[in-house]
């Protein structure tokens, strides 16, 4: 038996995506279904099971009964929104009802701002159709859906807002637009589709009086554009980037105010690395092309190695024959002899005859 600090078994299956596991618990004891990990603060196993994405036990977690409590601010729909799951938001909005995608009560941001913030279309849409009021969904700084996209840089979802009604020029509690969310989070792609829906670049940010006093700087006027993209990192090439591309932007609008925003150059340093890339494979394309050109050059079927001509050895085989030396034995053959010889002892009739 698990103590009170430890996290329940159903838990710890739900969290695994073990759902064989959650079911064997839920068949002998349904009301596991709302137990919660006292471990982490009381997060439910619907929370855990919501955040990785894991449907099927979602469906039977809600099935038994559960109940999607907020832990710390989230829901269980705020974790499936963070995390981009899209079919978990449509099982819990199946389970417990719109609000529960919509507006969870007690969360501290709604779903629909967590999924902008990450940049997850599918989920942002699924839950503006179902409430299309959520586009004026703010957080605790007062920024909208728009804004938290344009912070996460999601051209994409920034298009998808934008065509579904988001105000552009809607500003935060320090009076930031989108656009100024964009520049600040160094989103250069983000700031250049603000730029071609029609943001304003004239807006300033409210003044802050907190802000550290710079010589020349006027404490009482807020932020521009050009303050945003300046005042901070002025050497990191990202912010250079966009601080360039405004200047221009400005330029064109003041000279040609009914000109669709200029369109952003290319980042340098990723054309850079696309040359590069392209680059190396082609030269590894001729490498390859050049090997099985010297490949399809040689000769099938040769042994380099072999000393005989392939075709004579097929046709006559070469038959290696001893020759006799010259003059009869080899002198090897008389040297063994005569050794031989030599080597006999001599005989009493041999000693006579010596005499």
């Amino acid at each position: 038996m698990p103590t009170t600090d430890e996290a329940p078994e159903i838990y710890l299956a739900a969290k695994a995506g073990e759902a064989a596991k959650v079911q064997e618990i839920l068949g002998s004891n349904p009301k596991e279904a709302c137990a919660v990990d006292p471990s982490c603060g009381g997060r439910t196993a619907l929370s855990a099971a919501a955040a990785a994405g894991h449907t099927e036990i979602v469906k039977a977690l809600l099935a038994a009964g559960a109940t999607d409590t907020i832990h710390r601010g989230w829901s269980a729909a705020c974790h499936a929104a963070y995390r981009g799951h899209a079919e978990v938001l449509t099982t819990l909005a199946a389970g417990l009802g719109v609000s529960a995608t919509v507006s969870p009560t007690g969360a501290s941001m709604t779903p629909l701002l967590l999924a902008c913030l990450k940049g997850h279309l599918t989920c942002a849409s699924l839950i503006i159709d179902a409430a299309p009021a959520t586009l004026n969904n703010r957080d605790a700084h007062g920024r909208t859906p728009l804004m938290l996209a344009a912070s996460g840089g999601s051209v994409e979802l920034i298009e998808y807002l934008a065509k579904r009604g988001a105000p552009i020029d809607e500003a935060s509690s320090e009076g930031k637009t989108a656009l100024m969310w964009a520049i600040a989070a160094h989103k250069p792609y983000a700031v250049a589709a603000l730029a071609r829906l029609g943001a304003d670049p004239e807006i300033r940010a409210k003044p802050d009086k907190e802000a550290p006093i710079q010589p020349g700087k006027n404490r009482e006027i807020g932020d521009s554009i050009h303050d945003l993209a300046e005042a901070k990192n002025s050497r990191d090439p990202t912010v250079l980037h966009i601080s360039k591309y405004l200047s221009q932007w400005v330029e064109q609008r003041a000279k040609q105010p009914e000109e669709e925003a200029p369109t952003l150059a290319p980042l340098p340093w990723m054309s850079h690395a696309e040359a590069w890339v392209a680059a190396e494979a082609a030269k590894a394309a001729a490498a390859s092309t050049a090997t099985e050109e010297v490949a399809a050059a040689e000769p099938v079927g040769v042994d380099e190695s072999d000393i005989f001509d392939a075709a004579d050895a097929e046709d006559e085989p070469t038959i290696v024959e001893e020759e006799e030396p010259v003059g009869g034995a080899s002198d090897s053959s008389r040297a063994t002899e005569g050794s031989a010889t030599a080597a006999e002892p001599a005989t009493k009739e041999d000693l006579d005859d010596l005499d």
